[in-house]
């Protein structure tokens, strides 16, 4: 039996560490206590706890393994593990170009300090590599974010909608890159002549760059094709991703980004931007644009469109590509790490 306490700063249901815990939960050699320092769910039937210290090193011994996602539970655990012996992994889930630089000083010290470190993608891990120098190399691992896609099975979408959609999921903050796909916009509007673009777009999520791309969409006076859904539960974005046509990623960074996955098990097209991480992942399944170069997103866009409109659109979704994205096999990409011996 395999003890594990799963730390996450912040519980909500869409967060990457709660999904590993449910797909864990359901292990039978895994005996597992999930503990959150804040939670933003209002989900009242949520499996977790709130940390309590006392309880925390009650629970600490040397079979029990303590994984760590961000920054102030990986704070928490560093200086209890100057107190106590404690087999703890931390996991890497964003780009560390646009970390902060203390977080980044942390990092280092969570490093030196944790027995494992797991990155969510190779380039997570050659970026690791790179800023922090790491001399055991040994104890970085790969394991890739997993989707729950017997969720987004179960859901019955007939349709799609009739006018063709496109998607955007995700923070609205800067790395995001969403007004790259709202000036392609325009520039369709401009340059094919249209007094109203023939197609729809739906963005989805909040964050502090909301008001700035509202205000340039009505700058744009795009404000009756381009619609702010806001924040969304997670079954309401699958089933509008089922519905619609193109999901449209335009980041300057990222650790992995499951929607791109989310979006092909749900038969979207994805275009993403060139970065290296979603030519990692994406392959030859995801339309590449140059990253934050509206004529070269603008082109994609119109050549999808183009298609739909010739009737030339499939949306066939390469199961066994997305295969190896399951959440299934994260959670045992995760227990094989914990077994490993360095």
């Amino acid at each position: 039996m395999i003890e594990i306490i799963n730390i996450i700063d912040d519980y909500s249901k869409t967060s990457i560490p709660v999904q590993q815990s449910s797909g864990l939960r359901k292990k039978r050699n895994v005996k597992l206590k999930t503990l959150y320092l804040k939670k933003s769910s209002k989900d009242t039937q949520t499996p977790a706890s709130n940390i309590s210290i006392i309880k925390l090193i009650k629970a600490l011994r040397k079979d029990c393994v303590i994984l760590t996602h961000h920054t102030k539970s990986s704070l928490l655990i560093l200086v209890m593990s100057f107190l106590y012996k404690i087999n703890w992994i931390h996991f890497v889930h964003n780009d560390l170009h646009v970390q902060a630089f203390w977080k980044t000083f942390l990092l280092q010290l969570v490093i030196k300090r944790s027995r494992k470190i797991v990155c969510n993608s190779k380039t997570t891990k050659i970026n690791l590599n790179k800023m922090l120098r790491i001399s055991n190399k040994n104890k970085i691992f790969v394991n890739y974010n997993g989707i729950e896609f017997d969720k987004i099975e179960k859901l019955n979408v007939k349709n799609k909608f009739a006018i063709f959609t496109i998607l955007f999921v995700g923070r609205l903050v800067k790395e995001k890159s969403v007004e790259t796909l709202i000036d392609a916009i325009n520039l369709i509007k401009t340059k094919y002549q249209y007094n109203i673009i023939p197609f729809e777009v739906k963005i989805v999520g909040d964050g502090p760059y909301a008001s700035k791309l509202v205000s340039k969409v009505n700058n744009y006076s795009l404000n009756k094709q381009i619609q702010f859904l806001g924040l969304v539960n997670r079954n309401t974005v699958y089933k509008i991703m089922k519905k619609s046509h193109c999901l449209v990623s335009p980041s300057k960074n990222e650790g992995f980004c499951n929607v791109n996955i989310e979006a092909l098990a749900c038969g979207l097209k994805v275009i993403a931007s060139d970065i290296n991480i979603f030519k990692e992942v994406g392959k030859n399944n995801f339309i590449f644009f140059k990253q934050g170069n509206a004529i070269s997103l603008m082109e994609e866009i119109y050549t999808l469109y183009d298609s739909f409109i010739k009737k030339n659109y499939n949306n066939k979704t390469n199961k066994e590509y997305i295969k190896q994205f399951t959440l299934k096999k994260n959670v045992e990409g995760i227990l094989n790490i914990i077994k490993q011996k360095l």
